[in-house]
C-alpha cells in the first residue's frame, strides 16, 4: 500500500477528495485515505433494562478537515427485529450528538441514568468555560438537547454513575497544587485550576512575544533587502 503525504488530513485540504470503496464488481484498491475515511466506533454501554445501547463513533469530516465525535443510541429490541438489509441502513440507529454541531467537540465516556432515560457523556463543547472536559446529560430517546450537568475546575475523565455514591463520579489527574491552597485558601482543586490556568496564560503570552518578534525581525529584513 502507498502511502504519501497528499492522503492524509491536513490544512488546506489535501489534494485528494473523499475516497471510493469501489463496488463488488470494481472493487477499489485500498488507500491509506480509505483507513481515515473509517468510522472508528467505541465501547457500547447498554441501558439498565437492556433495550437500548449507546455508543461513540469518531469520523473524519474531509469538508471541515476535522473529526467528528459522535454518540449514537441502538435500539437493541429494533435490531433484532429487522433483516440484514434494514440493518445496513441503519434503521435502529438514531443520533444522540454530533461533535460538528459544536465546534467540532469530543462527546465520549456515555453512561446511563439509573432510570434509563438519560445518557450523561464528557464533552468539552464549553470551551474554556467549562475548562475543558465537563459532564453533560441528555434525553435518550428525545427530545431536547443535551444541557449541562457539572464542571470542575480541572478536565476530568472516566465518567462513571455509581450507584453506591449515589451519582456521577469522575477522575482527574492533576498536580494538587497544596501549597497554593494553603497560602491561597482555596480548596486543593481550585488552587490547581489556578495555577494551570497562570500557567497556560504565562505560555500564550510567550507565544505572543515569540510570534511579534519573528514578524518584527522578518519585516526589518525584507524592508532592508528592498
Amino acid at each position: 500500500m502507498r502511502v504519501g503525504r497528499d492522503m492524509l488530513p491536513s490544512r488546506p485540504a489535501p489534494t485528494q477528495a473523499r475516497p471510493s470503496f469501489g463496488t463488488p464488481a470494481a472493487p477499489a484498491v485500498l488507500h491509506a485515505a480509505n483507513l481515515i475515511d473509517c468510522a472508528r466506533v467505541g465501547g457500547a454501554v447498554v441501558s439498565p433494562d437492556g433495550s437500548l445501547a449507546c455508543f461513540s463513533v469518531r469520523q473524519y469530516s474531509w469538508d471541515k478537515k476535522k473529526f467528528d465525535n459522535q454518540l449514537w443510541i441502538c435500539d437493541l429490541d429494533t435490531a433484532a427485529s429487522l433483516t440484514d438489509e434494514e440493518r445496513a441502513a441503519h434503521a435502529h440507529l438514531t443520533q444522540l450528538t454530533a461533535g460538528s454541531q459544536h465546534a467540532f467537540s469530543s462527546a465520549s465516556d456515555p453512561q446511563w441514568s439509573p432510570c434509563g432515560k438519560y445518557v450523561a457523556f464528557l464533552s468539552d463543547r464549553g470551551g474554556d468555560k467549562t475548562n475543558g472536559s465537563a459532564v453533560w446529560i441528555a434525553p435518550a430517546r428525545g427530545p431536547g438537547e443535551a444541557r449541562l450537568l457539572a464542571s470542575f475546575p480541572v478536565a476530568v475523565s472516566d465518567l462513571e454513575w455509581n450507584h453506591e455514591a449515589g451519582g456521577i463520579v469522575v477522575s482527574a489527574a492533576v498536580y494538587l497544587d497544596a501549597a497554593g491552597a494553603a497560602t491561597s485558601g482555596l480548596a486543593a482543586m481550585e488552587a490547581t485550576a489556578a495555577r494551570d490556568k497562570e500557567l497556560k496564560d504565562e505560555d500564550k503570552a510567550r507565544r505572543l512575544t515569540l510570534t511579534l518578534t519573528l514578524t518584527l525581525t522578518l519585516t526589518l529584513t525584507l524592508a532592508q533587502g528592498g
